[in-house]
């Protein structure tokens, strides 16, 4: 029988109103972590936690946007006011707009909303977290990137080039950071 290393863990996870990020809050609250659970859409945000708490776990909603760097912080806040501590964020958050640059009339918007959730949206959460971290001297910080981020693909360019931009983020975070911030990409 495997060790549960998740129990009584405050895992901040951004994206949360749904998804893969819904299911992590699910899983990791499951195992007895406490989740500070944050997105910009309210009502599924509640979802979440509705479903967390029917399940016998904890967790709470927090409004907020990653592109805010204000509101990232607020998060931490939260965090830290009711738990004391930050154990893990998953930066989660993410969009996927795939286009040509042909159509890149048509895409404009979604690539400049990609590039500030995918890239922005990271580095928020990570600087959010990243002196809290420091202070208690451990922390761990996982950060969704995608294959699409390892080589170019056609249809791909704009959001290829974010989840690179994740995976540098990430492995300067670790470099930077000498083994007191785990990171995982």
């Amino acid at each position: 029988m495997s060790e549960n290393h998740v129990t009584g863990k405050v895992i901040i996870v951004t994206g949360a109103a749904g998804g893969f990020g819904r299911l992590v809050c699910q899983k990791t609250a499951s195992l007895g972590a406490h989740i500070v659970a944050c997105d910009v859409n309210e009502a599924d945000l509640n979802e979440t936690i509705r479903l967390i708490t029917a399940a016998g776990g904890k967790g709470v909603a927090v409004i907020a946007d990653v592109t805010s760097r204000a509101d990232m912080f607020k998060v931490v806040d939260h965090a830290i006011d009711g738990y004391s501590k930050i154990d893990v964020i998953v930066n989660n958050a993410g969009t996927m707009p795939l286009a040509f640059y042909e159509d890149h009339g048509e895409a404009a918007d979604a690539w400049d909303r990609c590039i500030d959730i995918n890239i922005k949206g990271v580095l928020n959460g990570i600087t959010a977290v990243h002196d809290q971290m420091l202070k208690q001297g451990r922390g761990h910080v996982v950060n969704i990137s995608s294959i699409y981020g390892n080589y170019p693909t056609a249809g791909a360019a704009v959001y290829g080039a974010t989840k690179a931009a994740v995976i540098f983020l990430s492995e300067s975070l670790r470099m930077e950071s000498q083994g007191k911030i785990k990171v995982t990409t």
